[in-house]
């Protein structure tokens, strides 16, 4: 497979294949070892339900159980993975796909992804919450016209991210320690399924750049379960061009990267006839923050990455196209 900054539908396609497969035998690895040592708590039946699901089903969701699963299982916290596991396997998950709104996942999913979220930002003191069923249509409606807006000026872009993110779930945020708030994440565990602040300001432009944004950390975390892409420790931290702390090299790689992806996005909506006058200055003036950090993550990647030539290439042509015109 040859990577390249500029999107092509190729790669998600192939990217998602191998995580779905991955997944898919690790759950099977997993129902089956936890039915041979605890076979009153994780029945043979598991194993065998869960088979009949085929790897194109599996989402975000049934990524974050598995990972919340074998965390229980180490607690030996066996009738709370009997639950995880129970609703991932009986619930219908592999139908969260799409805008989903809160109130159509079903409670042990909704609250497990909150809680699951906010692990290593305990410091920081943030708390995600539900959004109130109003707020959460609203956010919806906002960003279905924002994804329009890519697909018809980005039609690429549009279907490498659509391919990459089954599931778009909102939350609400409460502001944390020296005002700390959380605008949107995902992560390996999170893989496919991506988390927007739904509350903080639900304009198209804001919640655009925030799908973009996952988006281009979906394919990074997807590109990482297949080559290996940074050989720099996570004892060595550098200065980040979007956030105060500094960061090991992995994060400032893909905050780079996400620059890179909003600035060649933003560009080519600034194009569209389908905005107005004032979104027109909105994405300008987000154009020109991104423009003002983006030479100094790149710079640091290059001096300080130990980079494999796949991340290589890919962070050095999205210099480049950025500025190409």
């Amino acid at each position: 497979m040859d990577y390249k900054f500029l999107p092509n539908i190729s790669t998600p396609n192939y990217l998602n294949k191998q995580f779905q497969e991955q997944l898919m035998n690790s759950y099977l690895e997993l129902l089956n070892d936890a039915n041979s040592f605890i076979p009153e708590i994780i029945p043979k039946h598991f194993h065998n339900d869960f088979s009949r699901l085929t790897p194109d089903k599996l989402n975000g969701f049934h990524s974050i159980a598995y990972h919340k699963t074998i965390e229980l299982l180490n607690e030996e916290k066996f009738n709370e993975a009997h639950i995880i596991l129970e609703s991932v396997i009986y619930s219908g998950i592999e139908n969260y796909t799409g805008i989903i709104l809160n109130k159509e996942i079903n409670d042990i999913f909704i609250n497990t992804i909150l809680r699951q979220a906010t692990i290593g930002l305990e410091h920081y003191n943030i708390h995600l919450e539900k959004m109130t069923e109003e707020s959460d249509l609203v956010a919806r409606k906002n960003l279905e016209y924002g994804i329009s807006i890519l697909s018809a000026s980005n039609p690429n872009l549009y279907n490498e991210i659509d391919k990459l993110v089954y599931s778009v779930v909102f939350f609400s945020s409460k502001k944390g320690n020296e005002n700390n708030k959380l605008y949107s994440l995902t992560s390996n565990a999170m893989q496919s399924l991506i988390m927007i602040e739904g509350n903080h300001d639900n304009s198209w432009i804001f919640l655009l750049d925030k799908y973009i944004h996952e988006g281009a950390h979906s394919l990074l975390f997807a590109l990482n379960l297949t080559e290996e892409l940074f050989y720099n420790s996570d004892e060595e931290r550098y200065s980040s061009p979007l956030r105060k702390d500094p960061r090991p090299l992995p994060g400032i790689y893909h905050a780079t990267f996400v620059v890179q992806r909003l600035i060649y996005a933003f560009k080519g909506i600034l194009k569209s006839p389908h905005i107005s006058i004032s979104d027109v200055e909105t994405i300008k003036k987000l154009l020109s923050f991104y423009l003002e950090r983006v030479n100094d993550g790149y710079n640091t990647v290059m001096k300080y990455g130990k980079l494999s030539p796949i991340a290589k290439d890919i962070i050095q042509q999205g210099q480049s196209i950025i500025y190409s015109d």
